[in-house]
């Protein structure tokens, strides 16, 4: 690709992103590839801008960011003045790509549901912020990853105040951005009601996986990060 936009000489003037749509895990906490967990070893993904006419300076913009921002972040730096613009949930990172100043840095809510509408287990949702992040699941988890960035350090029953108001702060999106149109299809699970699932306000990474089921729990066992 690169090599057809040298040759037709369309590189120079083309905005180029490079974005991962997952990481993957090599074996932490239990998880081999991805889709199952939401720690970082597939949270954390590379995002890469390639300007136009070699605009601004090569930086690395060490902030807290997710794939919701990309799309009123092109639309910005194309100088796109479209009404959907404004329908975006994300925000736009143009000013710190172009060393303008940092933009407004907002907490990153991912999920997961593929335990549950594969196999019928538990789904699971996060908010991270800066310094913490929560995760939402049968057995909550708490970590400050300006200490602990391998999250093997769950804080959650030493941090009761805190993970309470995360936790507030993660059903706040949800509720905020969930169509009721959902919610008949993830109604109840286990006989207990389940959260309705944010529409287009989720930075997640989750994709098909082909697991063994002799790795997997046995059914009707949640599957989180410590029962894996």
């Amino acid at each position: 690709l690169f090599g057809y936009l040298h040759k037709s000489g369309l590189y120079d003037r083309t905005l180029i992103v490079l974005l991962a749509d997952h990481g993957e895990s090599l074996g932490e906490h239990g998880e081999d590839e991805h889709s199952f967990f939401i720690y970082n070893s597939t949270l954390h993904v590379p995002l890469i801008f390639k300007l136009p006419h070699g605009e601004g300076a090569p930086r690395v913009v060490r902030r807290l960011v997710g794939t919701i921002d990309v799309a009123p972040t092109i639309f910005e730096l194309l100088h796109f003045r479209d009404p959907l613009s404004r329908q975006f949930q994300g925000t736009s990172l143009a000013s710190d790509i172009l060393g303008k100043g940092a933009g407004s840095v907002r907490p990153v809510y991912s999920e997961t549901y593929y335990p549950r509408d594969s196999l019928g287990w538990s789904e699971l949702a996060s908010l991270t912020t800066e310094r913490f992040k929560y995760i939402q699941a049968p057995h909550p988890e708490l970590y400050d990853l300006t200490k602990d960035r391998q999250e093997l350090r769950n804080l959650y029953g030493e941090s009761a105040t805190l993970a309470a108001a995360l936790r507030e702060r993660l059903a706040d999106i949800e509720r905020r951005y969930s169509s009721t149109d959902t919610v008949p299809l993830r109604r109840r699970r286990w006989g207990r009601p389940c959260p309705r699932k944010p529409l287009r306000s989720c930075d997640h990474w989750v994709t098909l996986l082909i697991w063994p089921q002799s790795s997997l729990p046995p059914p009707g066992r949640s599957l989180t990060p410590r029962t894996a």
